[in-house]
């Protein structure tokens, strides 16, 4: 279940960090190991073996935060580490 602050810092390559709410995406919680920017769209979304020429990022680290313990606690967020991806994405799903 995704939470109002839940959020996705992609680490990129060559401009530094970015937060993305996950409510600005079509994600939820928790995310998948690999996301894709999509070429067209530019939308963030779950990555697939199609995906080779996109711009691909690996979930390196997450909160470990559940939804139960969330819903009792006050200004805290959880996130997610991506970092771009450039070779090999046979660990993708299908």
């Amino acid at each position: 279940m995704t939470h109002k602050d839940d959020f996705l810092r992609l680490n990129l390559q060559y401009y530094g960090q970015v937060n993305v709410h996950l409510n600005y995406v079509d994600l939820s919680w928790p995310p998948p190991k690999f996301i894709v920017m999509d070429d067209d769209t530019k939308d963030l979304r779950e990555a697939t073996k199609d995906d080779d020429r996109d711009i691909i990022f690996e979930r390196t680290s997450m909160s470990e935060i559940t939804d139960e313990q969330i819903e009792n606690m006050t200004n805290v967020a959880r996130g997610a580490d991506y970092k771009y991806v450039d070779g090999n994405f046979s660990e993708l799903s299908s």
